[in-house]
């Protein structure tokens, strides 16, 4: 598979939160990779992400913009906006 990123991705193992839009609760997921412009994500859950959510390392004290530019199989690809 070709890599298109322009900046290496870190390999992690972290705990995050996933807030999809305000009727949902917030999803569990695991960061794969990182960078400061993005991150690999695996849901919790095998669905569809919608294409804008917010990510939070700290149970929503702060919050990333987060645009998905893949997904499959549960993995999601997001650039931090």
């Amino acid at each position: 598979m070709q890599q298109r990123r322009e900046v290496q991705r870190n390999a992690v193992q972290k705990r995050a939160r996933v807030l999809f839009n305000q009727d949902m609760p917030p999803l569990d997921c695991i960061v794969l990779d990182l960078t400061n412009h993005g991150a690999g994500l695996q849901l919790a859950l095998d669905l569809h992400a919608p294409q804008w959510f917010e990510l939070s390392f700290d149970n929503f004290r702060s919050r990333r913009h987060c645009r998905v530019m893949w997904q499959r199989s549960g993995k999601v690809g997001v650039l931090f906006s």
